[in-house]
């Protein structure tokens, strides 16, 4: 970030590297929080102590025929979505 005339402007890296990863590292960590929470913690309807990202994983092998690159690629679409989108996939597509 950085202070110029105009005003503080958040689309510019602050001049300490250091600052910069860590506003990163925190993005990555709150990203992924939902995946590596534990299923029964997170979906009421759920017994199982895996985490959402392991039976995500398992969904999507049992899917396509345990085809990894498939499965691969189906967990990249859901790395880039919000914790809310990731739980209504979950609730739509896990939900027994």
């Amino acid at each position: 970030m950085r202070i110029e005339a105009g005003g503080t402007h958040a689309n510019h890296r602050s001049a300490d590297p250091k600052i910069f990863l860590e506003v990163m590292v925190m993005a990555v960590v709150e990203k992924t929080a939902l995946l590596d929470e534990p299923m029964n913690d997170t979906f009421d309807w759920s017994d199982q102590k895996l985490p959402v990202r392991d039976a995500l994983w398992d969904h999507f092998m049992e899917s396509n025929g345990h085809n990894t690159d498939e499965s691969e690629a189906s967990m990249k679409e859901i790395d880039a979505k919000s914790d809310d989108e990731v739980r209504a996939y979950v609730e739509e597509n896990l939900k027994k």
